[in-house]
């Protein structure tokens, strides 16, 4: 054809590519049906092609010894203790290769307990020689009740706000479905509405219970997955068969700040009825360079120090007291006690795993009143409502109780009653952190550390 600079749209032109330079690229992943106990499940392992090569290989599944193997679709080449082996031929481009798995799992008495299995996949160099190009490691929690219907996403994170790094590449989902309903379904569609924070245009599709028929992205965000003529069984007709999943990988953006979230839920449609809405998978991201709070220790006096932050990113700390650049073994509470002359330093992590040190405090002890006074302790510690301050010596009339807020002011102020035990009620107490000290007669005191939240 001629083409003019006027020409602005060209349409039915076909262009072949090929690669510069032939590279292997083989993605295995492993996906799973809930764990629930005394049941059978099914699992799924999918090999995608998304090199240059079309090639042959050998799969690795590394199966936990509690989950009993009952058969699979390729049946293995060999088993070998618990592992299975299977081998695959010319992979075509982008093309899948899948095995079907069942597995029955263990009683009541492994509720609770995690299952492990790995997934190894090796690419042959066409002399005879393999290499290990993809390892998928695969775990989950036996339960005895779940939703079927569920949204996971790897790395998952650790601790309760899924801490993530932030340098992460890929965040890999899976939405797993079950047909629980009383008759077959024959269209499955997924639409899932992908955070802000991802880059739309990288996501790749991984693989799929069942032949996925189409895939869509729209212009903010929504991508659709759809399996026409599934017909996917009721549970009470098959229950392993009526399980599916789709699972994909996708970017994140670059350069998201500290403790970016982000969330995730799908919507998922069995023929014509309401969608079914997924729990929401979470990741925050962490880079702990970036944190922008700090650490001070706060001298209240008689040698007792407090460790506090400034701009909290968490409500919750773990505590670390350094005495001239050393650790302090059990020294782990926000008070430490002084007991020796020395530079006193602190050291808080946070509940995403970032941690700061805190400038040295130097303490000289010329004496610590009460050492051998009255021992205390406290149940419950921390408190919400009140809370009982148990006492190895009579709490006499003439004891003195004072309740030392962090800047160590008094905020109340309580007198012995007689007996070993002391009721503190909270009443218009802030949430936080208190020194409980006890004076006697005598002059000796004893302090202990309470929280109230």
């Amino acid at each position: 054809p001629t083409f003019t600079a006027t020409d602005t749209l060209f349409e039915d032109l076909d262009f072949g590519y090929t690669a510069a330079f032939d590279t292997t690229v083989l993605v295995g992943s492993f996906t799973s049906s809930p764990v629930r106990c005394a049941a059978q499940i099914v699992q799924f392992i999918n090999i995608l092609n998304l090199g240059s090569t079309m090639p042959q290989g050998v799969v690795a599944l590394e199966i936990d010894p509690v989950l009993s193997f009952s058969t699979s679709l390729p049946m293995p080449d060999s088993i070998v203790g618990q592992t299975c082996f299977w081998h695959f031929d010319s992979l075509g481009y982008h093309q899948q290769w899948t095995v079907q798995l069942f597995f029955g799992t263990p009683g009541f008495q492994a509720v609770g307990d995690t299952v492990h299995n790995t997934l190894l996949t090796y690419a042959d160099d066409g002399f005879g020689s393999l290499t290990l190009v993809s390892s998928d490691p695969w775990q989950a929690v036996v339960t005895c009740a779940y939703d079927p219907n569920d949204k996971l996403v790897s790395p998952a994170g650790t601790g309760p706000g899924n801490a993530t790094p932030g340098d992460t590449e890929w965040l890999t989902y899976t939405v797993r479905f079950q047909n629980t309903g009383s008759d077959t379904a024959f269209v499955v569609v997924i639409e899932d509405q992908l955070s802000q924070y991802l880059q739309w245009s990288t996501l790749q599709f991984l693989g799929a219970s069942h032949e996925l028929t189409g895939l869509s992205m729209g212009p903010l965000g929504k991508a659709s997955f759809r399996f026409e003529n599934i017909q996917l069984p009721d549970s009470s007709v098959n229950e392993p068969g009526s399980h599916g999943f789709v699972k994909y990988r996708i970017k994140m953006q670059q350069g998201l700040p500290h403790l970016t979230r982000i969330e995730n839920n799908a919507g998922i449609f069995f023929d014509l009825n309401p969608p079914v809405i997924t729990n929401t998978a979470l990741n925050t991201l962490v880079d702990c360079a970036t944190a922008t709070w700090t650490v001070s220790v706060f001298d209240g006096g008689s040698n007792d120090l407090y460790a506090y932050t400034f701009f909290m990113d968490t409500t919750t700390y773990t505590y670390q007291w350094y005495v001239n650049g050393t650790p302090i073994p059990g020294a782990t509470d926000a008070f430490y006690l002084a007991l020796e002359n020395g530079g006193y330093s602190a050291v808080l992590t946070d509940a995403y795993g970032c941690n700061r040190v805190s400038d040295e405090v130097n303490v000289i002890v010329t004496g610590i009143a009460g050492e051998q006074g009255t021992r205390m302790s406290v149940q419950p510690n921390p408190f919400t409502d009140r809370t009982l301050i148990r006492c190895s010596e009579l709490l006499d009339p003439g004891t003195r109780v004072d309740l030392v807020d962090v800047h160590g002011r008094v905020v109340r102020t309580l007198q012995g009653n007689g007996t070993h035990q002391l009721l503190i009620e909270r009443g218009d107490l802030p949430a936080g952190i208190y020194v409980v000290r006890l004076w006697r007669g005598d002059g000796a005191h004893s302090a202990v550390r309470i929280l109230v939240q």
